[in-house]
């Protein structure tokens, strides 16, 4: 067991051993009719590398937090930006749902903008969530993300009902942050019982909270998490600029973290802060940044109480395998244009994306043995009857085929 604990230190963004500055995000924050929107904060919410894998958490660079206010004719400014680096900003103002300006790079010359959307008022406390989010000193903790997950109703039939569904238009806010009090509002599109959200703060563990709807303030205590790290090696040596993911193993709706992504470091090494408490995790190599380097089992591990330490030790990588073969339409036709083949483990796990070329060929390496499940997705094809779109890849695969039928159509075989 090694004795020698690495925690990186999150606060500053380097390139060659020196802080990168120098970058400006500017833009300009509008109305729904294109108005300018004056007094409105555009905080600088989080970050990841231009190029490459980031080994830090997307909240914990030194540029994360910063913020401006806009002009009167709705600019906004913030100089002194890591050049190495593109945002997430957030927009907020009274009155207004919030909005994001996602992946904005600086050093492409061009302004971003957001158009804000006046946020309704709700007459009916039985479609808000109130809450006040601190921290395990009470402090309040402000711009923290709420999004909503579920929703809690009663049926006609007089029993209550929990629907798991995060698509924009079923909540009147597309997600609330908490103001300098620590306090949010979110409203849903309909009286509810209940609902549940999702919460992430920045350089915080992020939290998943249910509640009820009305008027009573909810309290939600955030902690600072716990700390996952450890070593990629390959034949005893480091791995470095792998992408490594990070989620819960229970990944029901209602307990489900989405995943997180750092990299491993010139010395293999990867620490992942902030890591909810109290949860099990798995920890798996990212396929894209692994491509022909071998490949790595998922690692399960379990966080305990706030401010533990999980040290996973050395991870190493294996002889990666390898699967090629072709999806082939029946009728004879190329695969068209943007058309797409997803890869991966029936027991479910990392995903491999493929874009199809016309003749359909493909080839996927870096598989660990195991039973696959391709989703092939081809407008108007479809897996027909009677076969079965899965392979057991106990070695190296060749020449495997898969054919897609019209939709509807019955199987007239395969050349």
């Amino acid at each position: 067991m090694r004795t020698m604990l690495w925690i990186p230190l999150l606060a500053v963004s380097l390139v060659g051993g020196e802080v990168a500055v120098g970058a400006t995000a500017q833009g300009r924050v509008q109305d729904a009719q294109g108005n300018p929107i004056s007094n409105t904060t555009v905080l600088v919410y989080s970050a990841g590398v231009r190029t490459g894998y980031s080994i830090f958490c997307p909240t914990c660079y030194a540029d994360c937090g910063k913020r401006t206010s806009t002009d009167d004719s709705g600019q906004f400014s913030i100089p002194g930006l890591a050049d190495d680096l593109v945002f997430d900003l957030l927009v907020l103002k009274d009155g207004y749902s919030p909005e994001w300006i996602k992946n904005f790079d600086p050093l492409k010359g061009v302004a971003a903008s957001a158009a804000l959307t006046t946020r309704e008022p709700i007459e009916d406390v039985r479609r808000v969530l109130r809450g006040r989010v601190v921290d395990a000193k009470g402090r309040a903790v402000a711009g923290a993300v709420v999004e909503g997950s579920g929703m809690t109703y009663m049926g006609p039939d007089g029993h209550s009902y929990t629907w798991w569904v995060s698509e924009p238009r079923s909540w009147s806010d597309k997600l609330a942050v908490t103001n300098e009090n620590g306090e949010f509002e979110l409203a849903a599109s309909r009286p509810l019982l209940q609902m549940s959200v999702r919460i992430s703060p920045r350089a915080m563990a992020p939290s998943l909270f249910s509640g009820s709807t009305g008027a009573e303030r909810h309290t939600i205590t955030l902690t600072s998490g716990a700390t996952v790290h450890g070593r990629l090696l390959a034949n005893g040596k480091p791995v470095p600029g792998v992408e490594l993911g990070l989620v819960t193993s229970l990944r029901d709706s209602a307990y489900w973290h989405p995943e997180v992504r750092i990299a491993t470091d010139e010395r293999g090494r990867f620490a992942f802060t902030n890591v909810p408490p109290g949860r099990v995790w798995e920890l798996y190599a990212i396929a894209e940044s692994f491509a022909g380097r071998g490949a790595v089992k998922p690692v399960l591990l379990a966080t305990g109480r706030d401010g533990d330490i999980v040290d996973v030790g050395d991870v190493h990588v294996e002889r990666g395998l390898t699967l090629s073969g072709r999806i082939v339409l029946t009728d004879g036709k190329a695969i068209p244009e943007g058309m797409r083949l997803l890869i991966g483990p029936t027991s479910g796990g990392i995903t491999h994306t493929i874009t199809l070329p016309p003749d359909g060929r493909f080839t996927v390496s870096g598989l660990l043995e195991g039973a696959y499940a391709l989703r092939p997705s081809v407008l108007g094809y479809e897996v027909p009857a009677g076969v079965y779109p899965e392979v057991l890849v106990k070695r190296d695969v060749k020449d495997y085929v898969l054919p897609l039928a019209p939709s509807g159509a019955e199987i007239s075989g395969v050349k």
